[in-house]
């Protein structure tokens, strides 16, 4: 079985630089609510063994409670704490493992399916974030095939250290996945999508919307 990876900050502290449109007590409820959304859809991936990394004790102890194995993050390095998942999951059997940022409101299990699809021909899949040369998703075959290198142009480093190791890359733009939440023009980015059954983050970013208004 392939794994899941999905770095979970505490929402107590994540979510900062959207203190530039919401008051702190959303901002913590955006932050809580990409939570609620990361979870829905480890529930809704099972064919993936999921791990949970996170600096929350909370977090970790619903990771428990929901099934999956809980990682923790001293809240220093984010690759670092990757890193240390991705070996977890090497000796819990694992062939390959697939990251995900826990801030991609609009992500459906389908779209997991299309990177497991592509990852049956390539030893890296890299999922683009939208415009800003990030990366919003990254799966490993085996999980030791690269160091993870999220953060600023870490889709250029994800690129260069594949072809660097001679590994079988595909990048792979989805549409659903380009967006993750971050800044407050992500939430007008958001805002301005309609789309059916939507997440907790997104109802509840429609609703602040809706007050503010």
């Amino acid at each position: 079985m392939d794994a899941g990876i999905v770095p979970i900050r505490t929402p107590r502290a994540g979510k900062q630089r959207l203190l530039a449109k919401l008051v702190d007590s959303e901002r913590e409820a955006v932050a809580r609510a990409l939570i609620d959304d990361a979870f829905d859809l480890m529930q809704g991936c099972p064919e993936l063994g999921w791990l949970v990394v996170s600096d929350d004790e909370d977090v970790l102890e619903r990771a428990v409670s929901s099934g999956h194995l809980p990682v923790r993050d001293a809240g220093n390095d984010l690759n670092a704490a990757l890193a240390s998942a991705l070996r977890k999951a090497g000796e819990e059997g694992a062939e390959g493992a697939l990251i995900l940022p826990a801030d991609l409101p609009m992500a459906t299990p389908h779209d997991v399916a299309l990177i497991m699809e592509t990852a049956a021909t390539s030893e890296i899949v890299i999922v683009p974030s939208g415009g800003d040369g990030g990366t919003n998703g990254l799966y490993l075959s085996p999980v030791d095939a690269l160091a993870p290198a999220f953060g600023a142009a870490s889709l250029t480093a994800h690129i260069a250290d594949a072809e660097a190791l001679k590994l079988r890359a595909t990048v792979l733009p989805l549409e659903r996945l380009a967006i993750d939440l971050d800044s407050p023009e992500d939430i007008e980015r958001l805002l301005e999508r309609a789309e059916t059954n939507e997440g907790h983050t997104m109802r509840l970013l429609r609703s602040i919307a809706a007050t503010d208004a």
